[in-house]
């Protein structure tokens, strides 16, 4: 059996590492421990292919018309994210070949400006998406991307969205 690769970001050891992200809108802060996204969006220079990823975020906010925020792992087209846009969260992925799914997730107020952990359970024709303990979606179709994806936080709100950690567990791959 091939060995699994895993990793801990966490801003209070690592600040915000130009080494691991780059700056796609603006520069992320570290503020009080926290990685700060305020109008801003970075992605990571690493791709991930498939594995256990928990995103700890604080989103300022329940969603509402205006809003704009994603956070998960991309590569061009393809992606494995969570979305805010206006007033609806949702989970979305796509192959980048055209072939994509969506499912709208009901916004629970506990998750509303409290450290929440969005989970990305992603095997091999599979994507399990949780909330804090909660498996809110699964989605099986020919949509699941099969190739390596970064990951990406992106706010373009103007308020603070903070990430307290990213854990990535159970990795396939892990590639520099």
């Amino acid at each position: 059996m091939a060995s699994l690769t895993n990793f801990t970001y966490d801003p209070v050891a690592q600040g915000y590492s130009t080494t691991f992200w780059r700056s796609v809108t603006g520069t992320p802060t570290v503020s009080g421990g926290l990685l700060r996204f305020n109008n801003q969006a970075a992605q990571a220079y690493g791709s991930i292919l498939k594995g256990d990823v928990s995103f700890v975020v604080t989103v300022p906010t329940a969603p509402t018309a205006s809003d704009d925020r994603e956070f998960g792992l991309v590569a061009a087209s393809a992606h494995i994210k969570f979305d805010i846009t206006g007033a609806v969260f949702r989970v979305q992925i796509s192959d980048g070949k055209g072939n994509t799914e969506n499912r709208t997730i009901t916004w629970q107020a506990a998750w509303t400006n409290t450290p929440t952990r969005f989970r990305i359970k992603w095997e091999a024709g599979r994507v399990e998406f949780w909330v804090g303990p909660t498996k809110q979606a699964t989605i099986s179709e020919d949509s699941v991307p099969d190739a390596p994806l970064s990951l990406l936080v992106r706010n373009v709100n103007a308020d603070n969205m903070d990430v307290t950690v990213i854990e990535a567990v159970g990795l396939q791959s892990y590639l520099v």
